[in-house]
């Protein structure tokens, strides 16, 4: 009887060494399993930061690459020579001179091209203006044509022929700087316009 006892003891504590045994493996693998995925999740959160740093460089590279808008149409360049409407301008030289009453005038010389398909006179086609520290001045008059020729305004050009040499002449008020002007006679886009800028002799 004390010998089966024995038995039945010694059976149930080796069972139950084996049990103790077994179960640090498994708590092992886990542990191992655990660290394994940690490493993992931080390899991927080590990578993503990178990923946006290139996401990004590129997207700053794409963007450096767009021109501005602003550079072209937005420069505010004064033009004397282009287009002005059907027309091509391009505001030549200046001279000085006595009108009919013997007060100062400038003489203002412009090119007239006519992209048109119709006939047109550059005196009844284009404004010209003058002005002096803001302000327009008067046209002028004189009968010596040596001095200022208003005819060659005056005459037609075909279309697609240059009229060279075409004059404006205003009465001058100061010795300020005169700020010519040349536009449509009839626009709506004060934008189709030329300047110049002419110092007083």
């Amino acid at each position: 009887m004390k010998k089966t006892l024995l038995a039945i003891v010694a059976v149930a504590f080796i069972s139950f060494s084996l049990a103790a045994c077994g179960t640090p493996e498994t708590s092992s693998s886990a542990g191992e399993s655990t660290d394994t995925s940690s490493t993992v999740q931080e390899t991927e959160e080590s990578e993503a930061p990178e990923e946006s740093s290139a996401s990004s460089a590129v997207q700053s590279a794409e963007e450096s690459e767009v021109p501005s808008e602003s550079s072209a149409s937005e420069s505010g360049e004064v033009q004397s020579s282009g287009e002005v409407g059907d027309y091509t301008v391009a505001i030549q030289d200046c001279t000085f001179g006595k009108d009919y009453e013997g007060k100062k005038m400038i003489v203002v010389k412009y090119d007239f091209t006519n992209n048109s398909a119709e006939g047109a006179v550059p005196l009844t086609a284009l404004n010209a203006k003058a002005f002096q520290d803001g302000v327009e001045l008067d046209r002028a008059i004189s009968i010596d044509p040596d001095v200022y020729d208003a005819g060659i305004a005056q005459k037609e050009v075909k279309p697609g022929a240059t009229l060279a040499g075409c004059q404006a002449a205003f009465v001058l008020d100061s010795e300020s700087p005169v700020q010519f002007e040349v536009s449509l006679l009839i626009s709506f886009n004060d934008a189709q316009s030329l300047t110049k800028e002419f110092p007083v002799a």
